[in-house]
């Protein structure tokens, strides 16, 4: 079973809406910003990867657990056995769309959501 750790130093970032292209209107670019990010979080999730052992990814369902300072983040991903669901839609998509419907009714902004316990189960 996979385990494996790794933190992510500097301040954390949020994924930025994708632009649209102006020189092509049907098409949306990643903004720098969240580009330049997703390839630091790789790198780092690759080289813990290798430094484990491990040198494809899994097919099996994971639980990842992250711990979010304003100096880095620690990120912490566990193999689970197979009664946990790997279907769509995303388990960050379902979240987002709960936290947005219950913006200004339970809390003013989704920022406020601090602490997050979710899974997916067949």
């Amino acid at each position: 079973m996979m385990h494996l750790s790794f933190t992510i130093t500097g301040k954390p970032v949020g994924k930025q809406r994708a632009a649209d292209n102006s020189r092509a209107p049907t098409k949306r670019s990643t903004p720098e910003k969240t580009r330049v990010y997703e390839d630091k979080v790789a790198k780092l999730a690759l080289a813990a990867r290798q430094e484990a052992g491990i040198y494809s990814p899994t097919d099996k369902p994971v639980c990842v657990r992250l711990e979010i300072t304003p100096t880095g983040i620690w990120v912490e991903i566990h193999e689970l056995l197979d009664s946990f669901s790997k279907k769509k839609p995303d388990i960050d998509n379902i979240e987002k769309v709960i936290f947005d419907g219950m913006k200004g009714i339970i809390y003013n902004d989704d920022c406020q959501v601090a602490m997050v316990v979710a899974k997916k189960v067949r």
